[in-house]
């Protein structure tokens, strides 16, 4: 094995601290000035996320017949930002998602159903985010989202690293435990109890919204760990310094999203 380069966990960390500090503020700034702003960093980062997934599912290779995939996804992502009804946006997405499963788009079988599933994420991830985002109490709603995402992200990888334990699944992600899991939910509901505007009346069901949330958000960073496992991926591209993909980061928010527009939906009815 060769020799570590001195200071190459410095560097690394450093790396990552210049990061995120140029994409944080973007982030927060697009999430408070709302549309149009918001919307482009959405479709944006839907494009860019399509982008990454077609070359996991390349083993690390993007194509130029990639490409259609990738104008798919984020046509999806784009058309509530146009005015189009949430529902036919849904509908088109799984039309292209059985598209790509069965119509022979891809590669392989295989490679079909891993696109076609990459694509449901991505899309419904990203018209979930527009959603909550023009909503009535959007701008409240969204931080709470993002901040259960990262308090669950969080917590789990500082509890799982400090306490470890059983395994919460072996073969898809080793590093996993379950006293992350639970310390990533406690985080969870502790930051959405704490921020509950716009999403929760009551502590209770800010509670248990943080809950069906927060585990969303963990199975959303197992399906991505679970791809890359099968493509054999560290991380899903080099596209952010120090940090790996931009999927690697938001894994769990694309289905964390979701699960909040469900909440939030004029059918569910929550306190």
């Amino acid at each position: 094995m060769a020799p570590r380069a001195p200071n190459g966990g410095a560097r690394n960390f450093w790396t990552r601290i210049a990061s995120a500090a140029v994409l944080a503020p973007i982030a927060i700034g697009a999430i408070w000035l709302g549309s149009p702003w918001f919307d482009l960093m959405v479709i944006a980062a839907s494009a860019a996320l399509a982008w990454e997934w077609a070359k996991l599912c390349r083993y690390g290779r993007f194509e130029g017949r990639d490409w259609p995939f990738v104008s798919a996804v984020a046509g999806v992502v784009l058309l509530p930002a146009l005015g189009v009804p949430v529902l036919l946006a849904l509908l088109l997405a799984f039309a292209l998602a059985g598209a790509w499963l069965f119509g022979g788009l891809a590669a392989s079988a295989e490679a079909s159903g891993w696109r076609s599933a990459g694509l449901l994420l991505i899309a419904l991830g990203g018209i979930a985010l527009l959603t909550i985002r023009s909503g009535g109490q959007g701008l409240h709603a969204t931080i709470w989202v993002f901040l259960v995402t990262w308090a669950v992200d969080t917590g789990g990888y500082l509890v799982g690293r400090v306490s470890g334990g059983p395994k919460l699944a072996p073969r898809i992600s080793p590093k996993k435990t379950w006293s992350g899991l639970a310390g990533g939910l406690l985080a969870a509901i502790a930051v959405g109890v704490a921020y509950p505007y716009g999403v929760a009346a009551t502590a209770i069901s800010a509670a248990t919204a943080a809950v069906l949330v927060g585990g969303a958000a963990v199975i959303g960073d197992l399906f991505e760990s679970a791809a890359k496992r099968r493509f054999g991926l560290k991380d899903s591209s080099a596209l952010i310094p120090g940090h790996g993909g931009l999927l690697d980061r938001v894994d769990g928010l694309l289905l964390a999203a979701p699960a909040t527009a469900l909440l939030l939906s004029e059918s569910w009815r929550w306190g």
